[in-house]
């Protein structure tokens, strides 16, 4: 049996410190689990079976190729050197190949009595439960940097009556005003702010006639300067 790789991209997260590495590996028979070893007690967990159409359109014989696609995330420093991947089969077998995490060619590897494993270590075991966790991949996820968007209104009215628009509803638009001052937006926004990677302070309002827009944009330019704002109006 012979196992197809290539990785396609590595990419830097926004700390510095860990790294997103995707590509594809496939098998003759079905692959139900890839594992990455950096160093001896280090295994990570990635992502397998996503959609590849491009490498099932370029290898039609092989029935798993269209969904063998990885998605590994893993620190610089130990990608920095050259790994092992450990894939299990479908058979229930499992095997230790060699792997250049810098190579961006594809690569052949057979699978010999040599690189057959007869159980898999421990702390490998572990890297597939957290895999399996969905609440670990998430935090593990948020971990790379800012991640979240948050999209809010800071007053609930508008002064145009677009008429394809919920304002053009004389009741929706004689609604009562209610207002988000910079004191409260400050409050639910700084335990969220490391998190948070844009502010779209435009959802179904007009920003503009909030009278603390101005300091909210202020707020973020000077305290939370790599946190990008957008805010958009569509005029009629």
């Amino acid at each position: 049996m012979t196992v197809h790789c290539c990785i396609d991209a590595q990419t830097p997260a926004r700390d510095g410190r860990t790294a997103g590495i995707r590509g594809w590996l496939f098998c003759d028979v079905p692959v139900v689990a890839l594992v990455a070893e950096s160093d001896p007690d280090l295994f990570q967990a990635a992502t397998y079976g996503q959609e590849r159409p491009d490498v099932g359109a370029a290898f039609p014989a092989f029935d798993t190729a269209s969904r063998s696609g990885f998605f590994l995330e893993s620190t610089v420093a130990a990608v920095a050197q050259p790994g092992h991947w450990w894939v299990r089969l479908a058979t229930g077998d499992w095997y230790r190949l060699p792997v250049d995490w810098s190579c961006r060619h594809p690569k052949l590897t057979e699978l010999t009595a040599l690189t057959r494993q007869a159980a898999p270590p421990e702390s490998l075991q572990r890297a597939l439960v957290e895999e399996e966790d969905l609440e670990a991949r998430v935090h593990r996820w948020m971990k790379r940097g800012p991640r979240l968007r948050l999209r809010l209104d800071l007053i609930n009215k508008c002064n145009l009556r677009c008429i394809m628009c919920h304002y053009n509803n004389k009741a929706y638009a004689q609604k009562p005003v209610r207002k988000i001052s910079l004191e409260e937006f400050q409050r639910f926004f700084e335990p969220l702010a490391p998190d948070v990677g844009e502010v779209l302070l435009s959802c179904a309002d007009e920003p503009l006639l909030s009278p603390a827009f101005p300091e909210v944009l202020r707020y973020l330019a000077q305290k939370h300067p790599m946190c990008l704002c957008t805010f958009a109006r569509t005029p009629c």
